[in-house]
């Protein structure tokens, strides 16, 4: 068994606040149009359940409000609970 320590290598990551407004949605989505093939099919809006992400796994997460939507290395979207977001990337 390989053991080590490692760090994570310094990446930009797109990132939004999700607040509950489908509008900032859509402008992330135009922001990000160009760079992104996937958009529409990695997120769903539905009444009951709000914003719903589907990562790279296949796994679908409701996104409370409040929470950070990372777009990744492979411009796949994931959410992110604020404190951790924040713990773990530096603005810029």
């Amino acid at each position: 068994m390989n053991k080590g320590k490692a760090t994570k290598r310094p990446v930009e990551v797109d990132y939004f606040k999700w607040e509950g407004n489908e509008n900032h949605l859509e402008q992330w989505h135009g922001a990000l149009e160009k760079r992104s093939k996937h958009f529409t099919e990695d997120f769903a809006i539905t009444e009951l359940e709000g914003l719903k992400v589907i990562t790279l796994e296949g796994n679908s997460y409701s996104v409370p409000e409040g929470y950070i939507i990372i777009r990744g290395v492979q411009g796949e979207y994931y959410p992110c609970e604020p404190s951790i977001f924040f713990e773990t990337y530096k603005l810029i």
